[in-house]
């Protein structure tokens, strides 16, 4: 039994040493195996790509959002560069 968890640990840390080198990969020379987000403005006009996982999420409805957006609520994602 503990053979088969530790054999187990090894594969979820190869599995996620993987992932982490695959995403190191596409950010230094491409997009590699990162997941693609797209967002479209409302009549399409404006869209924009991104590649991997945002770095933070939020959403706020405090009151200098709602002005600056004209909105009931701001949602934003912050991306690496």
């Amino acid at each position: 039994v503990e053979e088969a968890a530790a054999t187990r640990e090894t594969l979820v840390s190869a599995e996620s040493r993987d992932r982490a080198d695959s995403a190191d990969e596409g950010l230094a020379g491409g997009v590699g195996d990162l997941q693609c987000r797209e967002a479209l403005c409302h009549c399409g006009a404006v869209s924009i790509k991104t590649w991997g996982a945002p770095i933070s999420v939020s959403i706020c409805h405090c009151s200098v959002c709602r002005k600056l957006s004209g909105a009931p609520f701001v949602a934003s994602a912050l991306f690496a560069p």
